[in-house]
């Protein structure tokens, strides 16, 4: 689904354990993204970002650096980026069962996001591609999930 208004575009696909939406809009742009039922890596294309978590956390985000959303967290945003790409997990797909885990934030210059970056150049495309087999996605889902996982480390789990 691709929409184009003013300069904003949105393309979103996927299924119920893993989602991809890109957005494309001019301007900075500023808010809050409570809680939520997914766990969400984001990375931007281009400009900045500035990142705090509801316990006071704070990052200044760079293009092409993937940072992981826990769920459960909130987080207040400002960003001039025109291009953001957001990666949706559920929960029970990253192996969360009754709990929701809080993810650590790998340091900017860790080689360790490469094996991460490279996996999402090469499978966004497929990740959008509704014609993609039921088995196909299945497989791709868990090999993302695995790279996740070894990219961002559980910090915590809170009792949901």
């Amino acid at each position: 689904m691709t929409a184009d208004d003013e300069g904003f575009r949105y393309e979103t696909g996927g299924d119920d354990d893993l989602s991809i939406h890109r957005i494309a809009t001019p301007g900075k742009r500023s808010g809050t993204i409570g809680p939520r039922p997914d766990h969400v890596v984001f990375w931007l294309a281009d400009g900045r970002a500035s990142l705090t978590a509801d316990d006071g956390e704070h990052w200044e985000v760079g293009a092409e650096r993937p940072m992981m959303l826990s769920a459960s967290v909130a987080y207040g945003f400002e960003t001039d980026a025109t291009a953001t790409t957001l990666l949706h997990l559920s929960p029970s797909l990253l192996g969360d069962t009754g709990e929701s885990s809080v993810f650590g934030q790998p340091d900017a210059a860790d080689p360790a996001l490469e094996p991460l970056r490279a996996l999402l150049r090469e499978a966004s495309g497929r990740i959008l591609d509704p014609a993609l087999p039921a088995d196909d996605r299945a497989a791709l889902n868990r090999r993302i999930a695995t790279v996740v996982l070894s990219t961002f480390t559980r910090s915590r789990s809170d009792v949901a």
